[in-house]
């Protein structure tokens, strides 16, 4: 696993819906990264989301059990993370297919 993509969501289920939408069509190999989704404590279906998409992209859905704010989330997604490179984006980023093959070419340079 070269690339952890770490994603913290507090009540965001359409922001995320759209954001895992554009992560699914990364042209970076699947085999090589992963997103990991890390529910704050959310009320309104977030998590349901989140989980859906788990068949259409290499997923880890994790809840923190409460609300405790995105720097506490992001910590806990860095604790399962993978990837030898941690790339944060909040929950209404919409990445561009190109996203994460060009942020490893800049690690490889």
């Amino acid at each position: 696993m070269e690339v952890s993509v770490i994603i913290p969501a507090f009540n965001r289920r359409v922001a995320l819906a759209a954001c895992l939408g554009t992560l699914a069509r990364q042209d970076y190999p699947a085999a090589r990264w992963e997103a990991i989704v890390v529910d704050d404590g959310s009320s309104d279906g977030t998590r349901e989301v989140a989980d859906s998409w788990r068949a259409k992209m290499p997923l880890t859905v994790m809840a923190s059990g409460c609300r405790r704010g995105s720097g506490p989330a992001r910590n806990l997604g860095v604790r399962s993370a993978r990837g030898s490179v941690l790339v944060f984006v909040d929950s209404d980023v919409l990445a561009p297919p190109w996203f994460l093959s060009a942020h490893m070419q800049n690690h490889e340079r």
